[in-house]
């Protein structure tokens, strides 16, 4: 895969030499003549009140490649390392890390895991390809919500309100965030889109079935809650059924002013007087 974007130059050199170390020549070590005793040493101990460090990662992956060369192992770490970056917002240092990885090469228990720490540490940086990183989130083996958290980003970023759309309804957000946002996008479209993700989602259909619907009965608040009942019964158990977006539900709460009487001004005077009196009198 290219480069997805521009290096990063100005990360912090303790921790690029670190990693340097870690790395080695290559990724298995060379035969000696003689095995040497290896004394086991205790995982790095962080007290239960101290929170974990990207450092602490980092030390136990030396120690793990150190003491054991289990060369996954270390990688693990270090991805533990590289995620707790990204948590921090040190992207260029998340950054660093994943790019020594990819020199060293990943194991392929670990590649969708990279993959995705790899987009999510690039998912801001201006220099990076959203193609190469949609095409780097695709090659995942597995569909999971963190992947759809990311495809949602990137989609929404670009503009492709539909994509964005579809890809939110396959995270693990609530279904209240769900509708809000799909709604957002769904009112974005214009009838060309709306028609072109009617066939390439399914998922979405009722959302576009409920904007049609919010058009048609759009001057008419009582049309609107007589077509709504008509959508829920026809969606009964989609979200949509429970949670209808806010301005929907409150254009439904508006009703017909009942009319119990007409107020009518008539000329009673002057030159249409005469008009006026043969309204008043039936």
């Amino acid at each position: 895969m290219g480069t997805i974007g521009h290096r990063n130059k100005g990360f912090i050199f303790a921790t690029a030499a670190s990693l340097s170390l870690l790395m080695g020549c290559g990724s298995t070590p060379k035969p000696v003549a003689k095995t040497p005793v290896v004394t086991p040493q205790k995982p790095v101990d962080v007290q239960a009140n101290q929170p974990v460090t990207p450092e602490h990662k980092l030390l136990e992956a030396k120690k793990v490649w150190q003491c054991q060369k289990d060369k996954d192992a270390r990688d693990s770490l270090l991805l533990d390392a590289a995620a707790l970056y990204i948590q921090q917002e040190d992207t260029l240092l998340a950054q660093q890390v994943l790019i020594e990885l990819r020199q060293d090469g990943i194991a392929p228990s670990l590649h969708d895991r990279y993959a995705l720490l790899l987009a999510k540490a690039y998912i801001n940086n201006r220099s990076a390809d959203p193609a190469k990183l949609h095409h780097l989130l695709e090659g995942l083996s597995t569909s999971t919500s963190k992947k759809a958290e990311i495809q949602t980003t990137l989609f929404a970023k670009q503009g492709m309100w539909a994509d964005a759309a579809n890809a939110l309804l396959r995270t693990n957000a609530s279904a209240e965030v769900k509708v809000e946002q799909v709604w957002t996008w769904i009112k974005q479209l214009d009838e060309t889109a709306l028609q072109k993700a009617d066939r390439q989602f399914p998922a979405l259909r009722p959302f576009i079935s409920l904007r049609n619907l919010t058009h048609e009965y759009a001057q008419s608040s009582v049309s609107l809650q007589e077509g709504l009942k008509a959508f829920q019964r026809t969606y009964p158990g989609h979200m949509l059924a429970a949670h209808l977006p806010k301005d929907v539900m409150q254009a439904q709460a508006l009703s017909q002013p009942d009319l119990q009487e007409i107020a009518v001004f008539l000329p009673l005077s002057g030159r249409l007087a005469s008009t006026g009196e043969a309204v008043k009198d039936g």
